[in-house]
């Protein structure tokens, strides 16, 4: 069967459609979440934010999110437990190497967690599949072995999880 020009579009046009409704989804979907914590007349255990792209800039955009939301849940819940997992390429802007590249990254990072006193775990499993080990990230986060086994506990616990899908 011989492609055209037109049906090669059209194929292309509806493919990004549908991207775009998925990711929209999704947002939406992270957007309930928090709207279901934040109107419930009851706390969760906590709250575990996880954040996965390929992009190591992404955080950049991420960390400011992430604080924005935990500074509402803690208006509504004070003291309410949150925890960050990173586990895609985006945690590699957290390396002591990368300090000099992504400066503000480093900061924002430092910051959301000395504001909040939170734990911003990186997945180590990752790291390793790219030649790094936990000697290569600073002290100021938490390294454990797969970051998707550390959501998963964490949900074990009883913590919500809400997705940064910021798309």
């Amino acid at each position: 069967m011989k492609r055209t020009h037109l049906g090669t579009g059209i194929f292309t046009l509806l493919l990004l459609v549908l991207i775009t409704v998925s990711s929209m989804a999704v947002f939406a979907s992270t957007n309930a979440k928090l709207e279901n914590i934040l109107s419930s007349n009851t706390a969760p255990e906590g709250v575990v934010f996880e954040i996965v792209d390929w992009e190591d800039e992404h955080l950049a955009e991420a960390i400011p999110w992430v604080n924005q939301q935990i500074i509402s849940l803690r208006q509504k819940f004070p003291g309410l437990s949150i925890a960050v997992v990173s586990h895609g390429s985006e945690q590699f802007a957290l390396m002591t190497d990368s300090k000099n590249a992504y400066p503000e990254i480093h900061k924002k990072v430092q910051g959301l967690i000395t504001d909040h006193d939170i734990k911003l775990e990186l997945c180590l499993g990752h790291a390793r599949m790219r030649g790094f080990d936990q000697s290569d990230f600073p002290d100021y986060v938490d390294i454990e072995a797969s970051g998707p086994s550390q959501i998963s506990a964490y949900e074990r616990l009883g913590y919500a999880l809400v997705l940064v899908d910021l798309e």
